[in-house]
């Protein structure tokens, strides 16, 4: 059996098909967006066993008349990033919408569609699946009409769910930018109030599999994340401190300008916990730790 992904090229979408492949007995269905991006995922040395991974373009899969293309499930990772103009924003959401129906019409049992912790906004709390959406930026707010999308053209797919996850850690500028500073000897921060909540990116596979693998409804929504843990900006900024000196440089010096930053995040994972048992296993000063060693 298949499971198809979409993004497959990409950070999260290689982390996964790997999992897929060292965890279970499926095989990938992985799309990406052009020819060259499929010759460069069969020519670099991922670890992927390439005889179980099937590589197609987007326009490939979404055009082609096979009708039985024997999938277990899928997996929605293809988006704009953050930072991204609106236009291509704008171009995910077809391209998601697109997906969702070419799935509907494969009559496809399981579809994860990867969404986002943004969707809350700025949400002064620990959200649960219950905290209204307050999308605030162009992406929240794609990634949120994305899931309503979602809802709508799969609402005959027996199991179909948007699992909103954390930022993941090591494609997050914040912890870039501070680890950066750590190893230059300064970290100069803005504030020191502003919250934050993060999950490791080798922790997202697992999840992604034991919601694939679940019994049972599923929910229309699950959050995703290392389950109510948070950290003030000052908290992230000693906790890389201290990894810094753990690694060998000198312990940077930590300055603090006083200005007023309302950021807030954090999800309660509890429900997906409950339903699939995973739980995530990476603490934070390891990432950190890693991404120190990875930078040089």
């Amino acid at each position: 059996m298949n499971i198809l992904i979409t993004g497959s090229d990409g950070f999260l979408g290689s982390k996964i098909t790997l999992a897929i492949q060292e965890n279970t007995s499926w095989n990938v269905l992985g799309l990406t967006r052009s020819k060259d991006l499929v010759q460069s995922m069969q020519n670099q040395d991922t670890g992927i066993d390439l005889s179980r991974v099937q590589y197609l373009t987007n326009e490939e899969f979404l055009h082609s008349r096979q009708v039985d293309w024997d999938l277990y499930g899928a997996v929605h990772l293809a988006f704009s990033r953050r930072m991204q103009p609106a236009a291509d924003i704008a171009s995910s959401i077809n391209f998601a919408a697109a997906v969702f129906h070419k799935l509907a019409d494969l009559h496809t049992d399981r579809v994860i569609n990867m969404s986002s912790q943004g969707i809350y906004g700025n949400t002064p709390e620990i959200r649960t699946e219950e905290t209204l959406p307050a999308p605030e930026t162009h992406y929240s707010m794609a990634k949120y009409a994305s899931e309503i999308l979602f809802n709508d053209i799969l609402r005959d797919c027996p199991h179909h769910t948007n699992l909103r996850l954390d930022p993941v850690a090591q494609s997050q500028n914040v912890l870039k930018g501070l680890i950066k500073s750590a190893k230059e000897g300064v970290i100069n921060l803005k504030g020191g109030k502003q919250v934050f909540s993060f999950i490791d990116a080798d922790d997202v596979p697992s999840a992604v599999i034991s919601m694939l693998k679940s019994k049972g409804d599923w929910d229309l929504v699950y959050n995703v994340g290392w389950n109510r843990k948070r950290y003030t900006l000052i908290e992230l900024a000693n906790l890389i401190a201290d990894e810094t000196e753990n690694v060998g440089y000198q312990r940077p010096v930590i300055n603090i300008e006083n200005a007023e930053f309302f950021l807030w995040s954090g999800l309660d994972s509890t429900k997906f916990q409950k339903k699939t048992g995973w739980t995530p296993v990476t603490q934070l000063f390891d990432t950190v730790k890693k991404m120190l060693l990875d930078c040089g």
